[in-house]
């Protein structure tokens, strides 16, 4: 028989230990919601996706809206689960800029503000405050206008100091149009560099997220699994980073296609499963962070907006997993491990991504025309002055890497700003109000053109990029079609 001083010490041993093996595993989904600021340097919005995916019906019969603002409603109707939510700088600003002046697209069709399709982001950006304000939604920020960090700052000698001017701007854009100091920001591209470090700590960022498959492989440090926050330490400064799950983000972000609202309740189900397994196998687990694109995703049917219902439903059922911002997790669940460095690399392990095409080329040999000019603008006009904040916009605009993706490639954006930047340069003040009255500015101040005449012209030839080329290529095929007839025809049928 067991003494009952022994059971009693073993029931309250138990006792203690049970909490450790029975908290749930905290879930941290990060959505990242972005839009590059498309806009010529006329103000004419050649892209204008922020507007479009905010309003248009693109989940019917299931839900109505676009996918900017179905993310918000189902978060409303989901009071038991919470999220993390990145939206972009650059998509606030174009949200921001279409309440204030409307929008111009390039075949000349003027949205007014007070237009019903606007209402629908004046009621998106409203929902995300009330879900900020009640704590189920965290704000985090990020650079003005999305642009590839750590390739920047590791390629060249201006990349680090411009990168922290436009971290700067990005976290003001967020404070300005939400209303909200963020704690964390979103690395664009997940494209980090170790010389990205102080631009964080000078910007007061507390935490960002990073790829579990490519950064964790390569950091060094005291390393365990990627279910838990680590402080990255370089000199006096620090910062937290989350690990995201590749493969459950992945999952989500290639594979859930459904075709019907019963298939997608069974991915739905299929990512909690997988979810519980992280539990069952790695015991020590503390988090599992959910990180991907908020929009991409969801355009391959109406029936990604069910399976974010269902899954959103069983998470908010389920007592093994519990929902949470990263702040929360992050006070709950402090760093305990150090790491010393992390690789330059992205979410696609490398940057090939935005280097591997020719037109990338003439795009990154554009960015460094563009970044010398913006010096050049500095030391004639200096730094507190108009120009220099519409060189500065200017330059962010060309970094955008939306426009050098290998896959939406657009160089003529590239060459309109960087020609832009030069206009400035060589004019000036007169250059500076020009786009200022426009609302082609940090704060998107001025009034928008109402038409295309309005608007004026790009600032240089709209020309197809390569199109000369394509042109030569077309007159040599036909001469030598020509040549080739000739020597075909028999002599009495050759023209003289």
């Amino acid at each position: 028989m067991i003494p009952r001083a022994c059971l009693i010490g073993l029931v309250l041993t138990l006792i203690t230990l049970a909490p450790a093996t029975c908290e749930p595993l905290y879930v941290a989904i990060v959505w990242h919601n972005h839009q590059g600021i498309n806009v010529w340097p006329n103000a004419v919005f050649h892209g204008p996706w922020a507007f479009v995916h905010t309003y248009r019906d693109e989940f019917k019969p299931y839900f109505e809206s676009g996918a900017y603002l179905v993310h918000a409603e189902l978060l409303l109707k989901h009071p038991g689960v919470k999220v993390t939510m990145h939206l972009s700088p650059s998509l606030l600003w174009q949200w921001d800029y279409g309440l204030r002046h409307g929008f111009l697209t390039q075949d000349g069709s003027y949205v007014p503000p007070n237009d019903p399709r606007l209402d629908r982001v004046r009621r998106a950006l409203e929902a995300y405050k009330k879900l900020a304000e009640e704590g189920r939604v965290e704000i985090i920020s990020s650079f003005f206008n999305h642009p590839i960090p750590g390739y920047v700052a590791s390629s060249y000698g201006w990349g680090t100091a411009l990168m922290a001017e436009e971290l700067k701007w990005g976290t003001a854009t967020t404070r300005r149009v939400l209303g909200v100091r963020t704690r964390g920001a979103w690395t664009p591209e997940m494209s980090f560099s170790m010389k990205l470090l102080p631009a964080y700590c000078s910007a007061g960022v507390a935490y960002t997220v990073l790829d579990g498959r490519y950064h964790f492989a390569g950091a060094k440090g005291d390393k365990g699994t990627i279910y838990e926050p680590y402080l990255l330490r370089a000199g006096n400064c620090s910062l937290v980073v989350f690990f995201r799950d590749s493969d459950i983000s992945d999952f989500i972000g290639f594979e859930v296609k459904p075709r019907s609202p019963e298939e997608a309740r069974q991915l739905a189900e299929d990512v909690v499963s997988r979810l519980l397994r992280i539990r069952r196998e790695h015991p020590e687990a503390r988090v599992a962070v959910i990180a991907l694109d908020g929009e991409n995703w969801m355009f391959s049917g109406p029936e990604t907006a069910v399976f974010l219902d269902a899954l959103y439903g069983l998470l908010e059922d389920n007592k093994e997993l519990r929902t949470a911002t990263l702040s929360e997790v992050l006070d709950e669940v402090p760093p305990r491990r150090v790491l010393t460095s992390l690789p330059t690399t992205s979410w696609a392990g490398g940057h090939w991504v935005w280097t591997s095409r020719a037109e990338n080329a003439e795009q990154w040999k554009l960015i460094e025309g563009t970044v010398k000019a913006l010096y050049e603008v500095e030391a004639k006009y200096g730094r507190d002055s108009l120009v220099y904040r519409e060189a500065l916009f200017a330059a962010f605009m060309v970094l955008n890497s939306d426009v050098i993706h290998r896959e939406y490639t657009f160089v003529h954006h590239t060459r309109a700003w960087a020609s832009e930047l030069k206009t400035l340069l060589k004019k000036g003040e007169d250059e500076a109000k020009r786009m200022a009255s426009l609302g082609l500015n940090f704060e998107a101040e001025g009034r928008g053109p109402r038409s295309l005449g309005e608007a004026g012209p790009v600032p240089i030839a709209e020309e197809k990029p390569y199109s000369a080329a394509i042109w030569l290529a077309a007159v040599v095929l036909v001469v030598a079609a020509f040549i080739a007839a000739r020597r075909l025809l028999p002599p009495s049928q050759q023209p003289s």
